[in-house]
This record gives C-alpha cells, structure tokens and sequence, in this order.
C-alpha cells in the first residue's frame, strides 16, 4: 500500500531555483519546464530541499537513508519518499487593477486535475476550455470590464454562457480551502486571496508571462576599498505569492508518520541565496490513501 500526497508550496520570499548559467542576457536563470517554458523546480531539487530540512532533526542516518535513499557514491538503495517536480499553479502578476493577480491557465488547471487524479483525489471538473488571447476569468472582478496584466488589456467575460469555465476556477479554489484547512486562520486568509486575486488566461498569454514577468535582478561585485565595479550579472528569481505544487508518495517503509507530517509542515527553504533570505516556501499538503 502507498500514501499518496499532494504538496502545495507558496513562496513567501523571491526564490532562485537556478538552472545554471544561462545563454542570454540572464546569466543565472530559474529552472523552467523545456517544451513550454514555464517555470518549475524538479523534483531532485525538491527532493534535496527536503532532505536537509529532515537531516536538522533526525540524527540517525540510517532512518534518513531509509527516508530519501543513500546518496554515496556506493550507495544502491531507494529511498521510501518519491517526490515529483514543483509544478507552477499560478504566477503572481503585476496589474493596474490591483496591485498583484495572481494568473494561471487552462492547461495549468488541466494538468493539476490530471496529477490530483493520479494521486486518487477526483478534480470535480475534468472538462478543457479554451480562452481568447484577449479573454480573462476572475471570480471577484465586475464581469463586461477589463483586467491590465503587465502589458494585456483583456475582456473580463460574463459568466452567463460560460458557467462551466467559472466552476472549474472555482473548484481550485475550493480545492485549495480543502488541503488548507488544517492550517486553521493561515489556511482561511489564503482561501480569501484567493478568491479575490485568482485570475485564468489563455495559454499563449500565460506563456509570455511566464516568459517576461519574472523578476530579473542585476548584481554588481565592489571592490572593498575603491568600490570600483566588477563582475556584473542579472539574476532571475520567482516572486513571492508564487504557487507550485508536487506530488509525493511513500510506501509502507516509512512508519514514522508524525514526523514525516512534521517534515511536511510550515516551511521549506529552495534553491539558491539562502543568506540573504531567498527560497523561502510555506508548505500544505494533503494525503490520500491508495
């Protein structure tokens, strides 16, 4: 028998999950997904995150090889945890109608039902819809008006003839109230953003943002005593509000489950420039017995 898991990963800080050295004009860009584009942190990273976290309170290496496997060179067995990669649910965007929405698309919502199906939790809507590159849903904004996201105009559209596509956003929604609950007041302030800044856009339109809505942060090198500059570089990193989420499943191995769910909680820290406060990620999840 399995355990099945649901992670959902909300970033508090900027988050530099890097993908090495770039080819372009970014010299240290984010992970991102090859055939689309869109930002993610695989799971050996996630993987690895976890691992340290676990290591700061469980001294017995052999329950942590157990746990996440033998990373030594000699070492040949599997851990019990499989983690998949963080996986982008939505990216918070810059807007003229409210500070910040937070946008996500058809086939990030398809996708997310897909995983939710694989981990044996029904996604209630399984239906695709598809949007006009000028279309937005919002379940809080006036219907028959318009929504700026960075350099977007886009036709709110009026949920009269398009119900289904408003129950399908409002399933995440309610969704995500549902692996929030047990975090009680945090959980329930999350549901309300939620419904106030949840926004759906066409697929090509949420792939240029993915693309040019990420924060780039340049860095220059000073000298000490001259503060003459050297070595400058740009910097990609995630905003804060960002959501993933990924999957994780553990076998009958692994007994210890208050301290799997202590490992599971409150938060994680990813990627890169930790020191100055960066991969900083609140944690929910939900289990799901298979």
């Amino acid at each position: 028998m399995t355990t099945n898991n649901i992670l959902l990963m909300r970033a508090e800080t900027f988050v530099h999950a890097g993908a090495g050295s770039g080819n372009g004009l970014i010299d240290l860009p984010i992970m991102r997904e090859a055939h689309n584009n869109w930002p993610v942190i695989f799971g050996s990273a996630v993987k690895g995150a976890f691992r340290a976290k676990a290591s700061q309170d469980i001294k017995q290496e052999k329950q942590l090889k157990n746990w996440f496997g033998d990373d030594s060179e000699s070492g040949n067995g599997a851990g019990a945890l499989m983690f998949g990669d963080a996986r982008l649910l939505w990216l918070p965007v810059r807007s003229l109608n409210s500070h910040t929405l937070w946008v996500t698309s058809p086939s990030v919502l398809s996708r997310f039902a897909r995983d939710m199906r694989r981990m044996g939790q029904e996604f209630p809507n399984n239906n695709y819809y598809q949007l006009a590159d000028d279309q937005v849903v919002t379940l809080y904004h006036q219907p028959n008006t318009q929504l700026i996201l960075e350099d977007y105009c886009l036709n709110i559209i009026p949920k009269e003839g398009h119900e289904d596509i408003y129950l399908w956003l409002e399933e995440l929604k309610n969704q995500i109230a549902e692996m929030t609950k047990p975090a009680a007041q945090e959980g329930a302030l999350l549901v309300q953003e939620t419904a106030q800044k949840l926004v759906m856009v066409s697929d090509t339109v949420f792939t240029h943002l993915c693309t040019m809505a990420t924060p780039v942060t340049p860095h220059v090198k000073l000298e000490p005593q001259t503060k003459a500059n050297h070595s400058l570089w740009y910097v990609e990193t995630l905003p804060p509000e960002t959501m993933l989420y990924s999957t994780l499943i553990y076998t009958q191995r692994l007994t210890d489950q208050a301290q799997l769910n202590h490992l599971l909680k409150d938060y994680i820290q990813i990627g890169g420039n930790e020191t100055t406060g960066m991969g900083w990620f609140e944690l929910y999840h939900q289990a799901f017995k298979n």
